[in-house]
């Protein structure tokens, strides 16, 4: 017999062993077996749950109440979003500046001093999270009077030119003119 032929045959032979082997094992064995848990066990196993709508508004209790990485999700959306800054976010929760900041510091963010958002951004922000900022309303002012006090020698071009600025121009006056001459008192020597 030849080598070839040989070792061929031993192959065959070690194969038709482990094939009679694998048959006698249980069937079972081959697959994982997961515990069985009821409901009320499973219900025990799951931590709360949370739901954040990033495009809404949310009271400041309410969001101090998240976890944190919720809390950094949010922000993050404010940030990428609107480009907004601590001061608008702030805004958006309705607490002091101070406040947000420094709980924004404690979650990792840091803003850079002179931060500025763009108008667009942030009327878009303000717009989307309904947030109103207190304008002062806008009152049409009248000149009731002006009071001039000149001290040193007098120039008529110079008390003409203040009049001009601050009084319009084709307005209805009443003048009333008081001059009163300094006179440096005599010094006794």
């Amino acid at each position: 017999m030849k080598e070839e032929e040989r070792l061929f045959y031993e192959d065959v032979k070690e194969k038709a062993i482990t094939a009679r082997s694998a048959h006698k094992r249980p069937s079972h064995s081959g697959r994982a077996r997961f515990p069985y848990r009821t409901a009320k066990e499973l219900r025990a196993l799951n931590g709360p749950t949370y739901t954040v709508n990033l495009g809404k508004p949310i009271a400041w209790d309410d969001f101090r109440a998240l976890p944190e990485n919720l809390q950094r999700d949010y922000v993050t959306n404010l940030i990428d979003k609107y480009d907004a800054g601590p001061t608008e976010i702030a805004r958006i929760f309705g607490v002091n500046m101070k406040t947000c900041s420094s709980h924004l510091r404690r979650l990792g963010f840091k803003f850079a001093k002179g931060h500025k958002q763009s108008q667009e951004k942030r009327e878009e922000l303000r717009a989307a999270y309904g947030v109103a900022v207190a304008q002062a309303p806008t009152k049409n002012t009248t000149l009731e009077n002006i009071s001039f006090c000149f001290c040193g020698p007098f120039n008529a071009e110079s008390f003409i030119q203040q009049l001009t600025a601050f009084i319009p121009a084709d307005e209805p006056l009443r003048v009333s003119v008081v001059v009163e001459v300094v006179r440096p008192e005599p010094s006794a020597t």
